[in-house]
């Protein structure tokens, strides 16, 4: 941690959804962690908020309303919203907004219940999204996701998960890639 005359700046340790989340169990009960120093300017953290839209899966149906029929895109709704509805006939994920490593997550085939998947969490508190299903590529019995990370517009990483599960959790494997 570092100080500078007027503020405190932190690196935090643990996910903005979940100060969200502490921060209003500690207001119910009158009380507050972050809020008097954030309105006070006395802490600043070194991950902007902002971050925590881009970081859920709340960013998917707003990137699908941004911009529908993308290729790069799946087709997404909140679970709430009624376009949700048309989704729900056909294979799809249901995902919790803000799951990690895929705790909360069901992927379900109406016409075959029995292909269905779903994986334990404890993200159920914030909703959930609905997303169209795509078939993850296989590999040697792993199911293969590629992330990729861009700075200014530019390619500067990526990783590959892997996992035996149709669902990618904890336990995945990762292979980090450094791109020039």
């Amino acid at each position: 941690m570092l100080t500078d005359k007027s503020s405190v700046i932190c690196n935090k340790l643990y996910p903005w959804e979940r100060i969200f989340l502490d921060e209003e169990r500690l207001t119910q009960a009158e009380k507050s962690l972050f809020l008097p120093l954030l309105l006070n300017h006395q802490v600043r953290f070194l991950e902007p908020v902002w971050k925590t839209l881009v970081s859920s899966k709340a960013c998917l149906p707003l990137l699908w309303d941004m911009f529908p029929d993308h290729p790069l895109l799946l087709e997404s709704y909140f679970e709430s919203d009624s376009r949700s509805a048309a989704l729900k006939q056909k294979a799809h994920v249901r995902k919790a907004t803000f799951g990690w490593e895929g705790a909360n997550i069901e992927i379900i085939f109406p016409d075959d219940q029995a292909r269905s998947e779903l994986s334990a969490g404890e993200y159920t508190e914030q909703g959930f999204i609905v997303q169209a299903y795509e078939e993850l590529p296989v590999f040697e019995n792993y199911h293969l996701v590629v992330g990729s990370w861009l700075a200014n517009n530019r390619a500067v990483g990526m990783g590959i998960r892997a996992d035996q599960s149709k669902i990618t959790g904890a336990r995945a494997l990762f292979i980090p890639h450094y791109v020039v």
